[in-house]
């Protein structure tokens, strides 16, 4: 679900739009390091630990209730990612949890212009991501005004938050340097991190192609754990036809059509 509000003047826009929670991923592009930003500053620094500590506590009080809300900012500043972090920990008294991460899209519902994501998670259930969304505009507003109220007011008219989605645990935003350095393994330390890459990221990559009796060995192992799982539900659950059945079991589900 997508809602905009935009400067000048907080307004909920009555567009709501559907947008596909892996679209913008492709579209990642690199952004400036994080150097530039203003959250150096301690008085920001103490508002970031106090903000992350309350919502945490929340958080760990009830992960039932936990939300997530990503939300889009213009311009995609990382000192307004920053300020906005280190600024915002709470409203009305419901904490807010800022992610580490963020990361940025060229938005092709509006004029394909560069967009800073990032999330917030919040269990407290009076708080809805559009009254963080309004927080967030009205925090850009304030800062777009002191920074750049001589120099370049068009800026601050162009200053928005928009609402990109929600969901019930956090949201992994594409790292702003992209997965291949992530998810590739080298030989030497592939027994060891290849594991924990897999859980993380869902795929490893290695350079190195597998020889011919590795590729019997690893389909030896994938045979012997398909047979052991075809006996089991012959012997616990034989009236499913495996193969052209739906099933769900703690070890192993099928959506039919061989389907697995």
């Amino acid at each position: 679900i997508r809602s905009c509000c935009s400067a000048p003047g907080v307004c909920a826009d009555d567009r709501r739009e559907y947008r596909h929670p892996f679209k913008v991923q492709s579209e990642m592009q690199p952004m400036g390091a994080r150097g530039d930003s203003a959250a150096s500053d301690n008085g920001q620094q103490s508002n970031q630990a106090a903000a992350s500590d309350a919502a945490a506590d929340a958080v760990n009080g009830d992960q039932d209730e936990l939300r997530c809300a990503v939300i889009g900012i213009l311009p995609p500043s990382t000192e307004l990612y920053h300020h906005i972090t280190g600024t915002i920990s709470s409203i009305d008294d419901a904490p807010i949890q800022w992610r580490e991460e963020y990361s940025t899209v060229h938005d092709e519902e509006n004029s394909n212009k560069l967009t800073l994501l990032m999330s917030a998670i919040f269990t407290d259930q009076t708080l809805t991501p559009e009254a963080i969304v309004e927080a967030v505009q009205t925090e850009l507003r304030t800062k777009c005004c002191s920074s750049t109220a001589a120099a370049n007011e068009d800026n601050n008219n162009h200053s928005s938050a928009e609402l990109w989605a929600v969901s019930p645990a956090p949201f992994p935003l594409r790292p702003l340097q992209g997965y291949d350095s992530l998810i590739h393994i080298d030989a030497e330390h592939w027994q060891d991190d290849a594991p924990s890459t897999l859980r993380e990221y869902g795929i490893v990559t290695q350079s190195n192609i597998l020889d011919q009796s590795e590729i019997t060995e690893l389909k030896q192992l994938v045979d012997e754990a398909i047979a052991e799982v075809e006996n089991k539900l012959q012997e616990h659950r034989p009236e499913i036809d495996v193969g052209e059945d739906t099933f769900i079991f703690r070890e192993i589900a099928s959506r039919n059509l061989q389907r697995f």
